[in-house]
């Protein structure tokens, strides 16, 4: 049996291309998603190189000349599929909406954002090169996990050539508010969020993140949210919070190697006895770094006993030195550390040691142990791997973490010294609480935050996600159940020929029609007519429906069917009058219609239908965060009612019904099945009043569920009401065959 291969989708590949004279030469790439994944596919002994392919763009244009030895050299040397990005794309998309829209958007600096249509319409081409690329590459079986918000359309272009493959997304950056994210044109919002539920799996590095999500998926696109499932009209999507680790051996045994201990050396006889507080960094305004300079300089203020004896160790690595935004924070950035030694320093003593460049690992482990303080204040960060990697360096005890409350690891490192990063003074305490903090203190604070980040490292974050992207999938598979095919709609198209006596019992919302806002508009088209009409020459034809006999009196009356109305109060056979099946106590109508008016008028944008027996409350078109806030509320104040009167509640799709007890589809059609003695039943619905049919009918009845979400009693399921139109009218057409 052919195992299943992992392919990872990334912006960038592990390895990055670049020019060296005439040739074109590979550079392996940092990130710690590189890293992580990487020190994975080490634990994984039978993990063959042939089941694992990164797919992503090797980091600059590559000439049309060059690009068929750079993708063979790719592939058989790093198992990596490129994608090649002209000058123009990587300006638009990279450095344009990924850079300069997303990126600020959902770090919270609103007033960066560039809301260029240029732009975004570069992001939807190049997702969709990625896709074009990736469609070559995926066969059956595999797993794709697609990864951050340069490809948050990718799931759902991939989703929608290939119905079931198995799809993982996860976000590294933050998501932010819902008030935040619809500063973004409204079908931008709808393009990313149907982009990213193309995925089963959707993972974020924090709780509050994928709180967020949920709620813009709500707000957005209007799918049904709760407890970490977003309900999509065809499965079932899981959102869950996996926060992602280091390579916790690699630092911590790293910081201990021989190369390391060189420069730890090194830096320990250049500052001899001066307490070190690092600052390490990409150049990023939403790494706060122009805050920690100006919380430093009151630190020195308000403390002056330290003057001449703490050192701010500050290395910033070069980033994005085309964007204007990251030109000025660089001079900022110059500018105050400047005036900071120019303020502070002396002869003897500067008090910033700054850098602008890259370390290499020996060093950065080295300066990690080395200091006593490590200062990390981003303004809004979704993990940040530097406070986990100074945590897992810290082998002496010899420092403590300064950690920004906004950065995704504090919920990890509570035992840090949270510090709020907009505030220049808490950060100048929280620099005097850590650098007069007992030696016992930093070691059992260290000891607590090294175990749980040795704990839950990389290697685990890999597994637990894609054990995670594995469960979901086989839960979406038994929730699925088994799909109609060539070969079952063949079966029963024989069945009903065969039959002396078959029905076919039809829901009409959501079954037969789309859903509208309002129930009047969802009046049978001419297809839907014609599908019948030839239905009816076949086998007879009931429509079993919720809705009242007089909204549907016309609808139906030139057409050959019958119909059972208000769940089987009514029915009328084709060509007859209505005649009634049940009489039910209808006293308690006035006063829950009462309730429910009041209801809606604390729910705006839903209203009441009055129905001869019933009463439904239809909220499709209220705000999605009321309806959740409130629903479950009103649903269990109507149970309340449901002991003092003989009411059932049913909560359908985007409504509420209150109807007469002992009223139900799979009681009517028992009814009809006994007066004219059916020997044969096709029913079909998609909603919890047509799993009352299933149940109710014979146990050789093809029954059939539309939509791929939501527990079933049915036989077989469809996916929409369209691919249901389509099975109707191949047995309507099997009357001519």
């Amino acid at each position: 049996m052919k195992k299943s291969r992992l392919i990872i989708i990334s912006n960038r590949l592990p390895v990055t291309a670049y020019k060296s004279g005439e040739d074109w030469l590979l550079q392996p790439s940092s990130g710690g998603l590189v890293s992580g994944i990487n020190a994975w596919l080490a634990t994984q002994k039978n993990f063959a190189e042939s089941e694992f392919i990164w797919i992503g763009w090797p980091g600059s244009e590559i000439p049309e000349l060059n690009q068929p030895v750079i993708q063979e050299v790719l592939m058989r040397e790093h198992k990596a599929v490129p994608v090649f990005l002209n000058k123009h794309q990587e300006d638009t998309f990279y450095a344009g909406f990924c850079n300069r829209t997303i990126w600020p958007l959902f770090h919270y600096f609103p007033s960066f954002v560039d809301f260029s249509e240029k732009n975004f319409e570069s992001y939807v081409e190049v997702n969709q090169l990625f896709a074009n690329t990736a469609l070559q590459i995926i066969e059956p079986g595999d797993t794709v996990w697609v990864h951050d918000y340069q490809l948050m359309m990718l799931p759902g272009m991939i989703r929608e050539k290939l119905e079931n493959l198995k799809i993982g997304f996860f976000l590294h950056i933050p998501f932010p508010t819902y008030e935040m994210f619809r500063l973004l044109p409204l079908q931008w919002q709808k393009d990313l969020m149907h982009g990213v539920t193309g995925a089963d799996l959707i993972g974020f590095h924090t709780h509050d993140y994928t709180h967020y999500f949920m709620r813009s998926v709500s707000r957005s696109i209007g799918y049904e949210v709760n407890e970490g499932k977003i309900m999509t009209p065809n499965r079932q999507i899981s959102v869950d919070t996996f926060p992602m680790g280091i390579e916790f051996n690699r630092y911590f045994e790293g910081s201990q190697s021989q190369e390391s201990l060189k420069y730890f050396e090194k830096i320990r006889s250049e500052f001899k006895e001066t307490k070190i507080v690092l600052s390490l960094d990409r150049l990023d305004y939403s790494k706060g770094i122009a805050n920690r300079l100006l919380g430093f300089e009151i630190f020195l203020e308000k403390f002056p006993e330290w003057r001449g004896k703490v050192i701010l160790y500050m290395v910033v690595v070069p980033s994005r030195a085309n964007v204007d935004q990251y030109r000025k924070m660089k001079a900022q950035i110059d500018e105050l550390a400047g005036r900071i030694n120019g303020r502070f320093g002396r002869l003897d003593w500067q008090p910033i040691h700054y850098q602008y460049r890259s370390l290499s690992f020996p060093e950065l482990t080295a300066i990690y142990r080395a200091s006593q303080a490590a200062l990390v204040t981003p303004l809004r960060d979704g993990m940040n791997l530097v406070a986990k990697e100074y945590v897992a360096c810290q082998i002496d005890d010899a420092g403590i973490l300064i950690l920004s409350e906004f950065a995704g690891a504090v919920r990890e490192l509570a035992e840090a010294v949270i510090i709020n990063p907009n505030h220049a003074r808490d950060i100048a305490q929280g620099l005097h609480t850590a650098l007069t903090m007992s030696n016992e203190e930093k070691a059992k604070r260290n000891m607590a935050m090294r175990q749980r980040t040795k704990r839950y490292d990389v290697i685990r974050w890999v597994t637990e996600f894609l054990e995670s992207l594995d469960q979901i999938k086989e839960e979406q598979d038994r929730l699925t159940g088994i799909l109609l095919n060539e070969k079952d709609l063949t079966s029963i198209r024989a069945s009903i020929k065969k039959a002396k006596k078959p029905i076919l019992f039809l829901d009409y919302d959501g079954t037969l029609v789309d859903f509208f806002p309002h129930p009047n508009m969802s009046k049978p088209d001419a297809e839907l007519k014609k599908i019948l009409v030839d239905l009816a020459k076949v086998a007879p034809v009931c429509i079993i429906t919720g809705r009242d006999r007089a909204s549907i009196e016309d609808w139906f009356d030139e057409l050959p069917v019958s119909v059972i109305a208000e769940h089987g109060i009514w029915f009328r056979p084709a060509d007859e009058q209505w005649r009634r099946l049940k009489n039910p106590v209808i006293s308690w109508k006035d006063e829950i219609h009462e309730d429910l008016k009041l209801i809606s008028d604390r729910l705006p944008g839903s209203f009441v239908e009055e129905k001869e027996f019933s009463l439904v409350l239809h909220f499709r078109n209220a705000d999605p965060e009321q309806v959740n806030l409130r629903i479950a509320g009103i649903t269990d104040e109507l149970k309340l009612r449901s002991k003092l009167y003989p009411i059932q509640i049913l909560n359908g799709n985007k409504i509420v019904e209150i109807r007469a007890a002992g009223v139900d589809k799979g009681s009517a059609a028992r009814d009809i099945l006994g007066q004219w003695n059916i020997d044969f039943v096709f029913a079909a619905g998609d909603d919890l009043t047509d799993e009352d049919l299933f149940k109710g009918l014979p146990e050789n009845s093809i029954t059939i569920k539309i939509g791929r979400s939501g527990h079933t009693s049915a036989r077989y399921r469809v996916s929409d009401f369209a691919a249901f139109r389509n099975v109707l009218t191949t047995i309507a057409n099997s009357s001519s065959s």
